[in-house]
């Protein structure tokens, strides 16, 4: 919540980060994470915590690769997030057939 709202957002991140490392798959907690990476104060750095080797693509859920393409954006790396979204779409594709 505290990301949400703009407020305490070094704090936000660290609590944000437990919550991945406790649940990896949580949607709302990679939002969180990946929209957090994107405020002013980290703008300028990669989302490392998304392609660490840990977060086999098997893991990878359709709103990971979502949120990935939206970092991408934000880090005016088009290329890449257009990529992640199609990866997006294909998984949704593949839950739907």
């Amino acid at each position: 919540m505290l990301a949400d709202i703009g407020q305490q957002l070094p704090r936000a991140r660290v609590l944000i980060e437990k919550a991945v490392k406790l649940e990896p798959k949580n949607g709302a907690y990679l939002d969180s994470l990946g929209w957090s990476s994107t405020s002013s104060t980290s703008r300028n750095r990669p989302c490392l915590w998304m392609l660490k080797p840990s977060n086999s693509a098997q893991s990878r859920t359709r709103p990971f690769w979502t949120i990935l393409g939206d970092v991408y954006l934000a880090l005016r790396q088009t290329d890449k997030a257009i990529a992640a979204w199609k990866k997006s779409l294909s998984l949704e594709s593949q839950r739907r057939n």
